[in-house]
């Protein structure tokens, strides 16, 4: 029988699930650390580079992180209840 993406996504789910919301949550803030990270590489390389723009664009995109968490964990909530 094949391995379909939805059986994957399940049991990755039933894994996060375990772990718990704030787990998930803060892995959401990892990503968002990371990504502000490469941005505030990449634009560091440019003449324009203003810090005080990032670190105003820093907590915007922990609210983005943070919302974005929610809605996908009340999604899997719903497509995976127990």
């Amino acid at each position: 029988m094949a391995y379909s993406y939805a059986q994957a996504e399940r049991e990755w789910w039933l894994r996060v699930k375990a772990h718990g919301k704030k787990q998930f949550f803060l892995h959401q803030f990892l990503e968002i650390l990371f990504a502000w990270l490469l941005i505030l590489i990449v634009l560091s390389t440019r003449d324009s580079f203003h810090l005080a723009v990032l670190l105003g664009l820093l907590p915007i995109l922990f609210l983005w992180g943070y919302l974005r968490g929610r809605w996908r964990w009340k999604d899997l909530e719903k497509k995976y209840p127990d």
